[in-house]
């Protein structure tokens, strides 16, 4: 398969290619991101991967499963933010998989944890995070950049409304419009005493 930058991407192709390159390497399984790398030779197909869905969902809708260390990834930034945010003085709480958010903070705050390493195309290198649902499910995103290392690089907390309708989160690897939300850890504190607040007036 001939697989370029230049190549436009639509989700028949994109199956197409994680097929192939399945039945290539004679998996059971979703390829991982390195393996479609080192087939493809460059990053194109997994970049269009992370930006209309990423992995998992493609996983999912492929019914492949996800290489452990590929699904570890997402968990163990969970618990990273967790323990952040426990040193902060929150009271958190890591919900299970039937929540449409990762953590419950002080018992009020939804918070829905995202990763994502850099890419890079003809637009530049950034960050591409997927939110899955145009309607929010939680009150706050909490961003993690990280290098190919896992080390993280940048944190963000958004409120969820702020992206009302996305469907994805794009920040640029040296400036965002998003960078007003770097390490705002505050606007939990902000949320949680509004709704404490709220929960004495209607008690």
């Amino acid at each position: 398969m001939g697989y370029t930058h230049g190549k436009r991407w639509n989700k028949e192709l994109i199956v197409s290619g994680i097929m192939e390159i399945k039945k290539y390497y004679g998996l059971d399984r979703m390829p991982t991101r390195k393996e479609i790398e080192n087939f493809c030779m460059d990053t194109a197909l997994t970049n269009k991967i992370s930006k209309t869905g990423g992995f998992a969902q493609y996983a999912k809708e492929l019914g492949l499963e996800i290489k452990e260390s590929e699904s570890k990834l997402g968990i163990y930034f969970e618990n990273y933010v967790l323990k952040l945010l426990q040193r902060r003085g929150y009271d958190v709480e890591l919900t299970t998989i039937r929540y449409p958010y990762d953590l419950l903070v002080n018992g009020r705050v939804k918070i829905d944890v995202k990763v994502s390493r850099s890419i890079v195309n003809k637009a530049g290198e950034y960050y591409t995070f997927n939110l899955e649902k145009k309607q929010q499910t939680c009150d706050v995103y909490i961003a993690v950049c990280i290098n190919n290392s896992k080390e993280v690089q940048k944190v963000y907390v958004i409120p969820a409304n702020v992206m009302k309708g996305k469907t994805q989160l794009s920040i640029g690897l040296n400036n965002s419009k998003y960078d007003c939300y770097l390490n705002k850890y505050r606007i939990i504190r902000t949320l949680d005493t509004a709704m404490r607040q709220l929960e004495l007036e209607l008690g």
